[in-house]
């Protein structure tokens, strides 16, 4: 009876991997250390996917269309961005560079008057960016462009312009716009890139106070530009990216490689809190930065079934190598990829493969209503 038994037994274990192997999956990621967007300590596993979605996590003996070894390196599902500019997305699909550092969903036309729980998003970055008409007093703005000239060229009203951007400039103790940079002059591109002094110097011969003035509002009356504006220490971004309701979002839209002198938070930002904040600076558990950039936006803004490694949801998925992440734009030189993310997956499909696009347009629109209070 026993060595029956025994039998039996031994022909149901040897039975149990020809069953696994007669699976077939569209991706199997093997040998990697899961980081699963929970916020828990990472495990080895192997991930299977099948028709776009999260098919098993453990050890996977089935075959794969596509087997991605991920020995050394992160398996983490991919990132949610919650604020962007990528309005644009439809005319710019590939969005090469969000999801060459790792986000597969951006969130883009952000609404207000939300009843979403109570949370913040930063970038990895000391500066920021905007339009240069920060700058000018808000009243000088009003009604338009059209207004506006007309304010400046009324001798009395354009003074007082002047005497306000001083009160606001010695407000902040600054004593010029050197901090300010533009990043894109659509209508002198010869601009971008300079310092708003730099830019005086180049346009009128001089760099007074008189003259940086005398430029951004000549640059506001001709159309406006956006720039990066320097200021912040980096204590204030680690003490923000601290708090436990942190999400991490670049505050960027799409770019096109070489245009104009954009912030390189488009570029790098969710690389930058990897490799800076992380393995660097030894800010954030590595486990903690990823919460921020998937589970914590996801149940934010309620998209079910992405932000954590979990069979049945969707296989939005990065693969990265902790020790060679890295952003690599600059603020004199921003058009540079992020590095150290060799797979990126989309519902399931490869986007990035060996750290290069492969040309797939993988996303689906999300929507979540924001229902009223």
């Amino acid at each position: 009876m026993k060595r029956r038994l025994a039998c039996l037994l031994a022909l149901l274990v040897a039975a149990i991997p020809s069953r696994l192997h007669s699976q077939t999956y569209d991706v199997v990621i093997r040998h990697g250390r899961l980081v699963d967007g929970s916020g828990n300590p990472a495990f080895y596993a192997d991930v299977a996917v099948k028709d776009g979605r999260i098919a098993a996590i453990g050890r996977v003996f089935g075959d794969a269309k596509t087997e991605i070894d991920a020995r050394g390196l992160i398996v983490a599902p991919g990132f949610i961005d919650v604020h962007t500019h990528a309005d644009d997305v439809a005319e710019m699909p590939r969005a090469e560079n969000f999801v060459r550092m790792g986000v597969t969903t951006i969130v883009a036309g952000n609404c207000g008057g939300s009843t979403l729980d109570v949370t913040q998003d930063q970038y990895a970055y000391t500066a920021s960016s905007t339009g240069l008409s920060q700058l000018v007093p808000d009243w000088a703005l009003e009604g338009g462009r059209s207004e506006f000239r007309k304010r400046i060229a009324d001798p009395a009203q354009k003074a007082a312009m002047v005497l306000d951007m001083k009160k606001n400039l010695r407000s902040k103790g600054r004593e010029d716009y050197s901090y300010a940079v533009i990043a894109s002059c659509k209508q002198d591109k010869s601009l971008d890139g300079l310092s708003i002094a730099e830019a005086a110097k180049a346009k009128r011969g001089a760099d007074s106070l008189d003259d940086q003035i005398e430029t951004v509002l000549a640059i506001q009356a001709s159309g406006g530009a956006s720039g990066v504006f320097h200021g912040m220490s980096e204590d204030d971004p680690k003490t923000f990216m601290r708090h436990p309701n942190t999400m991490i979002a670049c505050d960027s839209g799409l770019r096109k490689l070489g245009e104009g002198m954009p912030h390189p938070r488009g570029y790098g930002n969710n690389a930058r809190v990897l490799a800076r904040y992380v393995r660097e600076l030894k800010v954030l558990r590595l486990e903690d930065a990823i919460r921020k950039m998937t589970s914590l936006p996801a149940s934010t803004f309620h998209f079910k079934g992405r932000g954590e490694l979990r069979e049945g949801n969707w296989a939005d998925i990065v693969v990265f190598d902790p020790d060679k992440i890295q952003d690599n734009a600059t603020y004199m030189d921003p058009h540079h990829y992020a590095t150290g993310i060799p797979y990126v997956l989309v519902n399931g499909i490869p986007v990035i493969k060996n750290g290069e696009h492969t040309g797939a347009k993988a996303g689906q629109a999300l929507r979540h209503v924001c229902s009223p209070r």
